[in-house]
């Protein structure tokens, strides 16, 4: 959504938003002087408001509302639910527009899950979110096998333990920290409307997302493993926004050690080129699950690569 503004020259102003009662304090327009405009992002049905403060030179202040709506094709609560996933487990979802789209992520890279873990295996899942991998997850590596999930959204990880503990499972530990290339931390934002918004300041899609900053602590994969002795992988799953590269990083001596497949969500042609060349010294093959085309090393799969999201599997 674009918004013109039509200000004297001698006015500064910030642009916020609101969305529903929440207001977000992050500015997606700051220090602007004279006429402008603001572009939105917002990725979740619900009632918006654009909110300019501004400031005149002569001393004067104000805040200038203006109310807009993104509609969904039907009502949808912002009340949190539980919702049957293919008919095998339930997950919880904070808002309606996450558990209409609860069934709708990612067939084919499920499948492609089914068909590398095994029955007693240790399977990481990285950007677990609300559990839509950890979940198939621990049906397929069974009580004899363990899932350990990153999650650096808290709202997320709230829901995923209600959703891990409320069907039974002990054989899985959830970290709320971001994975990345160093130890301390990160500014991640926060959409309180969509919980498929969760980034840190390491990823290229950050300054366009709106919503709230949070520090998150941020550990390498490396060091986990060696801390907190969790099993070897046999499989990773890694979705994080386009920071999917500074997690490889972090993970290389786990990965020289131990080979795990990898199931990789690829955010742009930039964040794959970046990936996929940490990967090369380590002999993975790399497939894209929608098109089946396989490389031996990143130079040849990233030829022609279209830059938008794919779903890679290495082997």
């Amino acid at each position: 959504d674009l918004f013109q503004i039509d200000a004297p020259a001698d006015v500064t102003w910030d642009a916020f938003v609101r969305y529903e009662a929440i207001v977000f304090t992050v500015p997606v327009v700051t220090g602007q002087r004279g006429s402008g405009s603001v572009r939105v992002f917002a990725e979740s049905p619900g009632a918006y408001q654009a909110q300019i403060s501004w400031a005149s030179s002569s001393g004067e202040r104000g805040l200038a509302v203006c109310p807009f709506a993104i509609v969904a094709g039907s009502a949808l609560s912002l009340a949190p639910q539980r919702v049957r996933v293919d008919g095998k487990y339930d997950v919880w979802a904070p808002t309606g527009w996450d558990a209409m789209h609860v069934n709708q992520y990612e067939r084919s890279a499920l499948a492609a899950v089914a068909k590398h873990v095994r029955p007693g295996a240790a399977a990481y899942d990285v950007g677990a979110n609300l559990g839509l991998y950890t979940m198939p997850l621990l049906q397929l590596v069974g009580p004899a096998g363990f899932v350990y999930s990153f999650e650096l959204n808290p709202v997320c990880v709230h829901f995923l333990q209600a959703t891990v503990r409320g069907a039974g499972h002990t054989n899985c530990s959830i970290f709320p920290v971001a994975l990345g290339e160093a130890d301390g931390s990160l500014t991640a934002t926060i959409n309180y409307g969509s919980t498929a918004l969760g980034i840190t300041s390491e990823s290229a899609f950050f300054a366009a997302k709106l919503g709230c900053h949070v520090t998150v602590p941020c550990v390498r994969l490396d060091r986990v493993v060696e801390q907190f002795a969790t099993r070897a992988p046999d499989f990773i799953k890694i979705d994080v926004e386009g920071a999917e590269a500074m997690v490889v990083t972090g993970m290389e001596g786990t990965l020289a050690r131990h080979r795990p497949v990898l199931l990789l969500e690829l955010h742009g042609r930039g964040a794959a080129l970046a990936t996929l060349a940490r990967l090369d010294r380590f002999g993975y093959t790399i497939e894209d699950l929608e098109s089946s085309r396989r490389a031996d090393e990143s130079a040849a799969f990233l030829d022609g690569l279209p830059d938008r999201p794919i779903q890679v599997l290495c082997l």
